[in-house]
């Protein structure tokens, strides 16, 4: 069994959810790796104002989950660990864009591989 408690961090910013990551080799030698939501929810809400950088304030200030394996096998080596990650909030890049006018924004500003919105993770 594996537990976990997740607080956000001194700027406040709130949790959207827990994941655990699980990495093992397989019988023929193969790398695996499976993640699983266990606390929180992908769903609840969390947005970006691309115009104005206005976050909403969905999310929560702590997550804690336990989750037990339903796939161990003893004689295969594995690890898990959690990875908490932060509702969306607007990318540093993004932000720079808006600070300019739009006629003098870099050819960046409007490439579509650079999200505007990322989730941080921990």
């Amino acid at each position: 069994m594996f537990a976990a408690a997740v607080t956000s961090g001194p700027q406040g910013y709130r949790l959207q959810r827990l994941q655990i990551i699980k990495v093992w080799h397989d019988a023929d030698g193969g790398f695996r790796q499976q993640v699983t939501d266990s606390a929180g929810n992908l769903d609840n809400g969390a947005s970006v104002n691309l115009h104005n950088l206005e976050v909403s304030d969905f999310g929560d200030t702590q997550l804690w989950a336990t989750w037990r394996d339903p796939q161990f096998q003893t004689d295969l080596a594995s690890a898990c660990y959690v990875r908490a990650l932060e509702k969306p909030s607007c990318h540093w890049s993004w932000r720079q864009c808006l600070s300019l006018l739009e006629e003098n924004r870099f050819a960046a500003c409007f490439d579509t591989a650079v999200p505007p919105v990322i989730e941080q993770r921990a």
